[in-house]
Formats: C-alpha cells, sequence, structure tokens
C-alpha cells in the first residue's frame, strides 16, 4: 500500500485549478452572450431538455468509472469490459432518447424541448468514449489532462455560441453546442491518455464483480441529481419556461464555482484517500487539507457573485433577466453547503461504503424535495422569479438543517469529529464575511453613480485585497496552499 507523494498531490491540484479556472471564465462569458440574446423563454426550454440529459448523463457513467479508479490492480480486460459496457448503454440512451423525445418532452410540460433531446442524444456515445480514458487519468494523478478536457469541452461549446447564437438565435444551438463540447473534451482525453485503447474483451465476471458498488454509487448520483433538478420540474410545471429560464440562469450563476472547483479538490482526494485506506490518521489528515482548500478558493467566489449579480444583469440589454439576483441571493447558503457535503464523497468511495453514501444522498434529496413539494402547493399561485426564489430558500434551509448529519455519517468512517473537520474553515469564513463587509461599504461610499461597469471592476478589486488581506492575516498557511495551487510561491509569515 502506497502514500501519494505530497509533491504529486500539489500539482494535481494546481493543473486542476488553473484548468477548471479557466473553465469557468469562458463558461460565464459564453452565459453572459446567452442571455443577450436569447429571453428566459428560449433558455427556459433548454433547460427543460437538459432535465431529461442530465440525468442521462449519470446513466452513461453507471457509477463504472470510479469503480476503476477505487480498484486496486487494474487489468487490461477489466477496463475493456467497463468502456463496452459504458458504450453500450450510451447507444441505447441514445435510441431512446431519439425515439421517445416528444413523449418525453410532453411529460415535461415543454414540447419545444423535443428536438433539443434529439440533437442532446448525440452526445452520450461521445460521452461514453472519453469517460474511461478521464478516470484512468484520475487514477494517474494526471490531473492535468483532466482539466485539459474540460477546458476543450467548453471552448468547443463557446466556439458555437459566439459562431453561431447571434445568426440563429434559437436554444436548439445549446444543444448542438453540448454535443461539440463533448466530442471536444473526447479527443483531448484520449490524446491525454495514450497509454490505454480499448480492446475487444468483454468479461461478465468483472461486471458482476463491480455491480454492487457501482449499482449504489449509480443510485446516490442520480439521487444527488434529483436534488439539484427537481426544483427544476417544479418551476417548469407550475411557473413555465420564462421562470424556469431565470431560475436555470440563477443557479448556473451561483453554483457553477462549486460544482466546478468543488470536485476538483474531491477528485484529487479520493484516489489519494483510497490508497492509504486504513491509515486513518493519513486519511484524517488528508481530508481537512482537502476541505480546506475547497473552501477558501470556492467561499469567496460564491458570496462575491451574489454581490456583482446586479451589476451583471445591468450590463444585460433585456431587462426580464433583473430578477435573476434574488434567486442567486437566496440559492447563496446552498451553494455554499454544497461546497463543504461535496468532499463528503471521496471518503465513502474510497472505504468502499457507496451503499451508505447513497442512503445518505437519497435521505438529503428526499428531505428537500418534500420541502420543494410544500412550498410549491403553498406559493402556486406565485408567478416569475418570485417562486424560484422561494424554492431556492427552501432548499438552502434545508440544506442547512441536513448538513450536519451528511458530514458526521462520513467523518465518523475515518474517526474525525465534526468539530475537527470545521475548526479550520472559520478563518477563511471569517475572511469572506470581511470581504463582503468591506465591498458593501464601498458600495455606500462611492454611490451608485459609477454606472455598472466600473461599480463591477471597483466590487472585484476590493473584494480580491480585501480578502487576499484578511487570509492572509488570519490563515497565512492557508494563503501559500492557495497560491502554491495557482503555481505561485508565498511564503507564509
Amino acid at each position: 500500500m502506497t502514500t501519494p507523494r505530497q509533491g504529486s498531490l500539489r500539482s494535481a491540484a494546481r493543473f486542476s485549478s488553473l484548468g477548471r479556472g479557466a473553465t469557468i471564465v469562458i463558461r460565464y462569458v459564453v452565459l453572459l452572450h446567452v442571455v443577450q440574446i436569447l429571453d428566459p423563454v428560449a433558455v427556459g426550454i433548454f433547460e427543460a431538455a437538459l432535465i431529461v440529459g442530465g440525468v442521462l448523463d449519470i446513466l452513461v457513467d453507471l457509477g463504472l468509472g470510479q469503480a476503476v479508479i477505487q480498484r486496486k490492480e487494474l487489468s487490461r480486460g477489466f477496463v475493456s469490459t467497463m468502456f463496452w459496457l459504458q458504450f453500450g448503454v450510451s447507444a441505447a440512451l441514445w435510441a431512446a432518447l431519439t425515439f421517445l423525445s416528444y413523449p418525453i418532452a410532453t411529460v415535461l410540460g415543454s414540447r419545444d424541448a423535443a428536438p433539443l433531446l434529439q440533437i442532446i442524444a448525440w452526445g452520450f456515445p461521445l460521452l461514453a468514449l472519453g469517460a474511461i480514458q478521464s478516470r484512468l487519468l484520475m487514477r494517474d494523478l494526471r490531473f492535468g489532462g483532466v482539466a485539459l478536457g474540460e477546458f476543450a469541452s467548453s471552448l468547443g461549446y463557446g466556439v458555437v455560441v459566439f459562431g453561431f447564437l447571434k445568426e440563429n438565435p434559437k436554444p436548439e444551438m445549446l444543444a448542438w453546442a453540448i454535443v461539440v463540447s463533448y466530442g471536444a473534451r473526447t479527443v483531448v482525453w484520449w490524446i491525454a491518455q495514450r497509454e490505454w485503447r480499448p480492446s475487444f474483451i468483454f468479461r461478465m465476471k468483472y461486471v458482476r464483480e463491480v455491480s454492487s458498488f457501482s449499482l449504489n454509487l449509480l443510485g446516490s448520483s442520480v439521487g444527488t441529481y434529483l436534488l439539484q433538478r427537481l426544483d427544476h420540474l417544479l418551476i417548469l410545471t407550475f411557473a413555465g419556461e420564462a421562470a424556469l429560464g431565470i431560475y436555470g440562469l440563477a443557479k448556473r450563476l451561483i453554483l457553477r464555482p462549486a460544482r466546478m472547483l468543488a470536485p476538483l479538490v474531491a477528485g484529487v482526494l479520493m484516489p489519494a484517500l483510497a490508497r492509504i485506506q486504513g491509515d486513518f490518521q493519513g486519511m484524517r489528515r488528508l481530508y481537512a487539507r482537502g476541505l480546506g482548500g475547497t473552501v477558501i478558493a470556492v467561499f469567496p467566489g460564491l458570496v462575491g457573485i451574489a454581490l456583482v449579480v446586479p451589476w451583471l444583469m445591468a450590463l444585460n440589454s433585456k431587462p426580464e433577466w433583473a430578477e435573476v439576483r434574488w434567486v442567486v441571493v437566496a440559492l447563496l447558503p446552498y451553494a455554499l453547503l454544497y461546497t463543504v457535503l461535496s468532499s463528503v464523497g471521496s471518503i465513502f468511495v474510497s472505504l468502499k461504503k457507496t451503499d451508505l453514501m447513497l442512503r445518505v444522498n437519497l435521505g438529503t434529496s428526499a428531505a428537500c424535495l418534500a420541502v420543494q413539494a410544500v412550498l410549491v402547493l403553498v406559493f402556486r399561485d406565485r408567478g416569475g422569479a418570485e417562486i424560484g426564489t422561494i424554492l431556492a430558500a427552501g432548499s438552502s434551509v434545508t440544506m442547512l438543517l441536513l448538513a450536519p448529519w451528511a458530514l458526521r455519517t462520513a467523518l465518523n468512517l475515518i474517526g474525525m469529529s465534526l468539530g475537527d473537520a470545521l475548526r479550520p474553515l472559520v478563518s477563511t469564513m471569517l475572511a469572506t464575511l470581511g470581504m463582503a463587509g468591506a465591498v458593501l461599504g464601498a458600495h455606500a461610499l462611492l454611490g451608485p453613480g459609477l454606472g455598472p461597469k466600473l461599480a463591477l471592476a471597483a466590487d472585484v478589486i476590493i473584494g480580491a485585497a480585501s480578502y487576499g488581506a484578511l487570509v492572509w492575516w488570519l490563515q497565512p498557511p492557508a494563503l501559500a496552499d492557495l497560491a502554491a495551487f495557482v503555481g505561485m510561491k508565498i511564503k507564509p509569515r
């Protein structure tokens, strides 16, 4: 049993953080371009199609990718079997979605989403072709290649949006952008992972060996996805496509950093923890550092987005998007908790406790869905972004109540208390609050006369400077770690 070298983990995190950071910037630029061209109804149709597309994305993986990472010894036959199984499932899903797109769209309540579903279906085989390659890169801690694939995916998406959306302002173009992004990512991953290529080998014994592990992980992933997406279905059903467009944009704005950067550290942690199974002291040390690295990078970004979103929307020529800011603010606590909770999956998977992970995620999902369903029934007469804001606030409160239970369940597996896990995060949270106070204070002093562009620039500069200074004062080693992730060297005072 080997312990991952600290240098390898730091290098992996650095490459991943740089790639994910660039990817987030591209995605935000593309997103702001989309809302300049499309109205909330068009974006809502696209979001409706993604409700189905996202479930099928998870089904393509089947939980087999994590089995490749977690398994101690790999054979060519095992990896090839996982590859062909995923590809076969993707072909079946392509056929099902292509021929059942209109009935599915009708059930969703948005028949206009049917053509988008047919387009998105072409992405599933492309997704399956690159899935095992990416997991092999992760297993070897070659996160530079993984990040490069994600960057190529965002770049491909952006090329389609900037190149064709203005001349053809329809949501179908966003669906084609997804397909192109899948293809670009897969090509890069095949180039980055040259040591393995699929052989014509398929053994049912390998399928049986991972069935329990993978099905539990698949169920957990589906449960988590439902937690993140069933609110979209509720809003589509009771408030319509325009409200879904506003709500979907808000979730992308506030959750994108959490969904891209938090799994970055979790992705590095999982193979690292798997290599030192049984060394609980080492696992606790690795987990605490990984969680600290996650929040120090993500927390200020999430709070900063909530602070600047009014200026981002003021730059938009379509006034229909102005209400997005209230949904973003209501979703902020949920996004912060998601950042913390996303790390515990690495503990469950590394210890092969996917059955327990399934129960935790399904329990959390069921509670959130129950709260959202009650809120929709009570406030179903509210329209537009108002019902989205109510559901967002309900999700945040529910997650606040459930987060301690979910965290304790995972931490108990490695003998770590909740206090020990969260204590290193206190200084980061204080620095984030100080940053928010500095930005809001600047608003009060400078007044509204700056205009949205100057106000946005001032917020970013003041926020970055104040947060960096506070972290340097409160937790110097954390700032040094953060700088190391992006390739800089800072000597802690």
